[in-house]
């Protein structure tokens, strides 16, 4: 049994594929980590923002203690547009990703050996052993190996067959090259 489908994902997949790649590799106690990374890097915009505010502020010569709300609303809005970048950052190399060449024309191949995307000029085969782990979100399962992630959303699968046959299978496949 194999399965053959054209391979093309949306911005919102990608998106929702690409956040599911990092799932495995923080599970367990090393989620803890993760949050933890995100706190501090959540302080550091506040503190950034904060000290921006204050500089601009005396660039102005307005003392702190006299810009009250001000201050306050300057930092907040320094950190908010921090967290902007951040996601227009994001949102580029996800851009990127969808729209380089090699993904152009990919053709999507499952089987018991592995996956395998094929754009009719480059040829990129992943064995089923070496998928360290499937992480499944809503409509959307991610076979991960180390960082790199393949995204394979239900709508696809849906061209196969049906999605949760489809899926079991590919669990079974799965399942059979970690045996």
């Amino acid at each position: 049994m194999s399965y053959s489908m054209t391979y093309s994902l949306t911005d919102k997949e990608a998106r929702r594929g690409m956040a599911l790649i990092w799932r495995p590799m923080f599970a367990g106690p090393w989620r803890v980590l993760l949050l933890a990374n995100t706190c501090i890097r959540s302080m550091g915009y506040m503190v950034t923002g904060f000290l921006v505010a204050i500089l601009a502020l005396r660039w102005f010569g307005i003392p702190v203690e006299d810009a009250g709300h001000v201050y306050y609303l300057l930092a907040l809005g320094i950190a908010i547009s921090f967290l902007l970048l951040l996601r227009v950052q994001s949102a580029r190399i996800r851009r990127c990703y969808l729209c380089s060449r090699s993904m152009s024309g990919q053709t999507l191949f499952l089987d018991q050996a592995g996956i395998t995307l094929s754009n009719g000029r480059s040829r990129n085969f992943t064995a089923w052993h070496d998928i360290d782990a499937l992480s499944t979100g809503k409509a959307i399962m991610v076979a991960v190996s180390g960082v790199y992630g393949i995204i394979l959303p239900d709508r696809l699968l849906a061209k196969a067959g049906e999605v949760p046959v489809v899926r079991r299978q590919v669990e079974t496949w799965h399942a059979a090259g970690h045996a």
